[in-house]
């Protein structure tokens, strides 16, 4: 988790560098900042200032349009989100402009290394090695607007490819919770009430945990136990996926099946369906045994607890995939 106070911390003793000279050092540290993706504008605007008075107009390209994908995919929809981004916006039309109006040595091919800033001969459509520097350029797609493509240093590629997974992670996610009513709000609200209880910016990780809490809070409160299997099942895989404890999670999906069967009366009895020759040797020694429902509340064999399967390769306990079948009386 990022942590906020030590951002602040940072910003300060910039603002206390640059008043004593040292604007190196300060840079230092707004860049740290940047890379941690701060909530903060404070340090975006002063390496935009800073690296417009030394005439660096590609990283202050660079700083702004980091600054849009944070305010703009992170922190959308935040109330002091959208001046920020419009601000961000339209410095960097006007930097843009100034790189345009800059006199170059005309390119070939209209790229320059990342590194040296030298002009190259073709532009890159894959990891090659500068031909003046010696190190490496990666071709790379930004996660926002056009996603349009990049020529990078390694750094700023690890950069971008940890951007693109904090997407993908947000939207597999908020597509899942969107199935029990909740949207990009709600993602905002959960946001800030976390980062008011935790003193310091939220992860992903913990306010889409903390979506799914409300969603079975709220199923609890309205005694619709019926609902609870499909978002304790989604909560225990995103438990296992990051490598966490999630068996209790798992087992409480299938109680809840359970409980509902046992509840209307309409199913007395259940039978194990696997895999098959997919499964684990210790799933598939459950394959079409029968239990009455209040056996299976009594035992909980499933999830099996001896299942090895690991698709997700976290070395953990093995991620049951057996499910419970109806036998018609």
């Amino acid at each position: 988790m990022t942590d906020f106070n030590a951002q602040v911390e940072r910003n300060l003793r910039g603002i206390e560098l640059e008043k004593s000279g040292r604007e190196d050092e300060a840079v230092r540290l707004y860049e740290e900042n940047v890379k941690e993706n701060s909530v903060g504008n404070h340090p975006y605007d002063r390496l935009a200032i800073i690296y417009r008075k030394r005439m660096q107009v590609d990283e202050e390209i660079r700083v702004l349009e980091k600054a849009i994908w944070v305010f703009d995919v992170l922190y959308q929809g935040r109330g002091d989100g959208l001046p920020k981004l419009g601000k961000f916006k339209r410095r960097l039309e006007k930097a843009k402009a100034l790189k345009a109006k800059v006199p170059e040595v005309p390119e070939p091919s209209g790229a320059v290394c990342p590194y040296c800033k030298q002009i190259l001969d073709k532009t890159p459509k894959r990891k090659k090695k500068c031909p003046h520097c010696g190190k490496y350029i990666y071709l790379r797609s930004l996660p926002t607007g056009d996603h349009q493509k990049v020529l990078v240093t390694e750094d700023r590629a690890k950069e971008i490819e940890k951007e693109w997974e904090t997407v993908q992670f947000r939207k597999k996610w908020m597509q899942s919770l969107q199935g029990y009513g909740l949207s990009a709000q709600d993602f905002d609200t959960h946001r800030e009430m976390l980062r008011e209880r935790f003193g310091q910016e939220p992860g992903d990780g913990d306010i889409i945990w903390s979506m799914f809490n409300d969603v079975v809070h709220k199923s609890i409160a309205d005694a619709k136990s019926t609902e609870l299997k499909l978002p304790y099942f989604e909560m225990a895989l995103f438990l296992y996926q990051e490598g966490r404890g999630f068996v209790h999670l798992l087992e409480q999906s299938h109680r809840m099946e359970l409980t509902a069967y046992k509840r209307d009366g309409i199913l007395h009895k259940v039978f194990i369906i696997t895999a098959g020759d997919a499964s684990c040797e210790a799933c598939q020694k459950l394959e079409g045994k029968v239990f009455t429902v209040d056996e299976a509340l009594e035992q909980m064999p499933l999830p099996c607890k001896d299942c090895t399967f690991d698709f997700a390769g976290t070395g953990q306990r093995g991620w049951c995939r057996c499910l419970y079948g109806a036998v018609v009386d």
